[in-house]
């Protein structure tokens, strides 16, 4: 497969990911919005090291919480 066609394929991927994993992100939003919680510590390796990343940018700025 080509890159090109890899990247036509992304938002077919995205809305899966979205339709599939909609539950366990209501699940963590839970937890993030819990007092009690002020701190996030993520575990990746390879390439969820990139969504890692990310979820650190989004939840440090957006939520204000210390991420590592």
């Amino acid at each position: 497969m080509l890159l090109h066609d890899e990247i036509f394929e992304q938002p077919a991927v995205l809305a899966q990911g979205i339709a599939t994993n909609s539950s366990a992100a209501a699940d963590a939003r839970a937890i993030l919005d819990r007092n009690d919680v002020h701190h996030v510590v993520i575990v990746a390796r390879g390439t969820s090291d990139n969504a890692a990343r990310y979820a650190k940018y989004v939840w440090g700025t957006k939520l204000g919480m210390p991420v590592t």
